[in-house]
C-alpha cells in the first residue's frame, strides 16, 4: 500500500510540473508582448515630442527670417 501511495504522489508531481512548465512559458511570452506594448507607447511620446521641437525650432528661424 505504502508504495502506491509513493507512485501517485510521484505521478502526481509530475502533472504538476508539466502544469508548472506551461504556466512559466505561458507567463514569458505574456511578458514579452507587454514589454512590445510598453515601448510602442514610449515611440509615440518620443515621435511627438519631436515634432514639437522641430516645430518649433522652424517656427523660430521663420520668425528670424520674415523680420528681415
Amino acid at each position: 500500500m505504502p508504495e502506491q501511495n509513493v507512485t501517485q504522489i510521484l505521478q502526481t508531481l509530475a502533472r504538476m510540473e508539466a502544469t508548472l512548465n506551461a504556466i512559466a512559458s505561458s507567463i514569458a511570452d505574456h511578458e514579452q508582448r507587454i514589454r512590445k506594448l510598453e515601448g510602442r507607447g514610449a515611440k509615440r511620446w518620443d515621435a511627438l515630442t519631436l515634432s514639437a521641437i522641430t516645430s518649433i525650432i522652424v517656427g523660430v528661424i521663420g520668425y528670424f527670417l520674415g523680420r528681415q
